[in-house]
């Protein structure tokens, strides 16, 4: 009998760490999955404009914190102005000549259109660019910019946490790695 238990407990124990690492690939499997959960729900709610920002956002590698003991994933916007459209910013007047992006875009897609000489102010500044809004009379040289925050991984994140995938997603992962563990112990 002393020989069988002795026999039994590295087995024991490599079942164990077996079971262990069987776990960890489904808790990495499962922040994957939810990290695309998020990406997918971010990619809905953010604005477009250009379409840079939305194509900016993805999925990171996930991270392991040995000193805390977890398992993180991050879902990523890389844009140089993903923050300032999640969080906000102070409005301000942007004029067309600094965002000639901004010119172009009312042009193509608000509606505006360029002035006519009559509609050009008197002492208009050489340099500046000018616009006539969509239903008004006279030309403007830029446009007041909000600031509003236009949050989308925030709630993105909310709509993991509230949804209940979060967690569907781990039970259908540990649920998957127990099976599979438990059938290679039989």
């Amino acid at each position: 009998m002393f020989i069988v238990i002795k026999h039994n407990i590295p087995v024991a124990k490599l079942q164990l760490k077996q079971a262990e690492e069987a776990m960890k690939s489904a808790t990495s499997r499962a922040l994957h999955r939810m990290g695309l959960v998020v990406e997918a729900e971010a990619v809905k709610l953010v604005k477009v404009n250009s379409g840079h920002l939305r194509q900016s956002i993805h999925v990171g590698d996930i991270e392991f914190d040995h000193q805390m003991g977890v398992m993180r994933i991050a879902v990523i916007a890389e844009s140089d102005y993903a923050v300032y459209v999640e969080f906000g910013f102070q409005g301000h007047f942007v004029p067309f000549n600094i965002a000639p992006s901004l010119y172009r875009e009312a042009l193509s897609r608000w509606g505006w259109r360029p002035p006519s000489p009559q509609e050009t102010p008197k002492n208009a500044k050489p340099g500046r660019m000018w616009l006539v809004p969509r239903g008004r009379k006279h030309a403007v040289w830029g446009v007041k910019v909000s600031g509003k925050a236009r949050p989308f991984l925030r709630p993105a994140i909310e709509f993991l946490e509230n949804s209940g995938l979060r967690t569907q997603i781990l039970q259908e992962e540990y649920s998957k790695a127990l099976a599979q563990h438990a059938a290679t112990v039989r």
